[in-house]
């Protein structure tokens, strides 16, 4: 999708799809123009995801500990918790883009669990805001831990130098993937 400007090889992204660009692209960002990898280096990464998101998949069950009675969604709502603070059950949903019936009935489990707690929103006695306890603290710090340990298991070589730059990158990665503020514009 993307339509050449004046510059020869220079190309801008519109709204209509134009088929056939494949040199230089970029973004416009605010104020600031951001150029966007080549074709081939996003096939590079879309490889290298796919081989990422394979060996998470096929290690998940692996990094869980033994002893824990939480799915990885449930651990997910937790963390969500832990991170974004108290907050209603349709938040948490939107949060993963899913239903709240779905998120609804894992917070019921987790509750029954003793994990999380509910109480009525002030704002709207008809909802309720739903917060960790501090047996849901306690057991998402042990199961985190664990993952972590796992993972320094899984990356023997690495250092921590070369652990963080992952890390950024990973997540600068999600930031850009989930970025809706981002409109194809005009160069």
């Amino acid at each position: 999708m993307c339509v050449a400007t004046a510059a020869p090889n220079s190309f801008a992204y519109r709204k209509q799809p134009v088929y056939g660009c494949i040199a230089k692209r970029k973004w416009i960002v605010g104020t600031e123009e951001v150029a966007m990898p080549s074709v081939a280096g996003a096939e590079r990464l879309a490889v290298a995801l796919t081989h990422l998101g394979r060996a998470l998949r096929s290690n998940a069950h692996r990094w869980e500990p033994a002893d824990t009675r939480l799915r990885r969604a449930d651990v997910a709502v937790l963390k969500r918790l832990a991170t974004a603070g108290e907050q209603r059950v349709t938040a948490i949903a939107d949060s993963f883009g899913l239903n709240p019936s779905v998120v609804s009935r894992q917070v019921t489990a987790l509750e029954a669990a003793g994990l999380v707690e509910r109480r009525p929103d002030p704002a709207d006695a008809r909802a309720g805001l739903i917060s960790l306890t501090d047996a849901g603290r306690d057991e998402l710090s042990r199961i985190w831990r664990a993952y972590a340990e796992r993972l320094c298991q899984q990356v023997p070589d690495w250092d921590d130098e070369t652990t963080d730059r992952f890390a950024d990158l990973s997540v600068e990665l999600a930031a850009s993937m989930l970025r809706d503020e981002l409109d194809p514009v005009d160069a």
